[in-house]
């Protein structure tokens, strides 16, 4: 008995569909994972109001044109409207795959549909958490983006960076990174550097003239993309992303010959999530991944229907502490 288009959209609904997508790993998301998703609130409307905390010496250094009314400067926060940005994906099994499934012994037939399903919701996943590790990145570096990755507000620190360089000991400059941090969150929760690779270059020369691997006070850990260089315990990784500024041109995360210091607080990171826009999904929770099923008109098919409406968002940018190589 052939499996009908009617039947796809009752078997592999919203809850069922949403349910297997949420579990698919497609991609690694380790900024998002860490640092995200456990400080998570989902929101039962389409807006969200982000408060940014100035701190010592953050200026709101670019808004995009678009974004302009968005934004409240108040006394000791800069208060965002922003609407949660929209990943919709749709990719369709036309007739002549469903009838190539229907051919199919009638044990075999839900199992290969499930195949066909479950590969398009893999590339979906793949999709919108390629997405949502970028937007990630960004927002350690106080900037917010829209859902194709544009900046809309971009928030930068005046402080002066911390200074590494010859006839200053890394110790001197690491606790340097160390006060400051206090300064801005009370406390020192620890924290990675992600730096160009000019800069830890410099680092390692450093660490290097100061005798800190022979002494032990140095070494390299780690190999390929999770290499780092461990000196007095501090974490020094290389980080080579890029991003479009509000112009449209390609600049990276890290500049040649700076760091940025990462704290492990998860409390000035926050992840906001809704509902997707399907009246499948209106009477439900919020879930940061939705996916369902529907009949195509005239017979073509079913189409495999994906959303994610999301934001991850860095509160405290100026707790990103900077350096830079001298």
């Amino acid at each position: 008995m052939a499996i009908t288009a009617e039947q796809v959209e009752e078997k592999w609904g919203a809850k069922n569909s949403t349910k297997v997508i949420s579990q698919i790993k497609a991609t690694e998301t380790d900024l998002l994972d860490e640092y995200f998703l456990p400080n998570s609130e989902p929101k039962m409307g389409n807006t969200v109001t982000i408060k940014i905390e100035k701190g010592a010496g953050l200026i709101l250094a670019s808004v995009a044109p678009n974004a302009e009314h968005l934004v409240v400067d108040r006394p000791t926060v800069y208060e965002l409207n922003i609407t949660l940005p929209r990943f919709p994906l749709e990719n369709d099994i036309d007739s002549s795959t469903l009838n190539e499934v229907n051919s199919l012994d009638e044990k075999e037939q839900p199992v290969q549909l499930a195949a066909e399903i479950g590969k398009i919701q893999k590339e979906h996943k793949l999709n919108i958490d390629t997405t949502l590790e970028y937007m990630s990145t960004g927002a350690f570096f106080g900037k917010i983006m829209d859902g194709a990755g544009n900046i809309l507000f971009d928030f930068q620190s005046a402080l002066p960076a911390i200074e590494f360089k010859t006839g200053k000991d890394l110790i001197v400059s690491i606790n340097e990174i160390d006060d400051a941090m206090v300064a801005e969150l009370g406390e020192n929760p620890g924290w990675d550097a992600k730096c160009s690779r000019a800069f830890m270059t410099k680092v390692a020369s450093l660490a290097k003239a100061e005798n800190l691997f022979t002494d032990k006070q140095a070494e390299w850990a780690g190999e390929g993309k999770d290499r780092a260089l461990i000196v007095h315990g501090a974490r020094f990784e290389p980080y080579v992303k890029s991003y479009k500024d509000i112009e449209g041109n390609t600049k990276d995360f890290i500049e040649t010959g700076f760091m940025a210091a990462i704290p492990k607080s998860k409390r000035i990171y926050k992840f906001y999530y809704g509902r997707a826009n399907h009246t499948q999904a209106a009477t439900s929770r919020p879930s940061l991944y939705f996916s369902t099923t529907e009949k195509l008109p005239k017979g073509r098919g079913i189409a495999v229907l994906s959303e994610t409406k999301a934001i991850p968002v860095c509160v405290n940018p100026s707790a990103i502490i900077r350096g830079t190589q001298a």
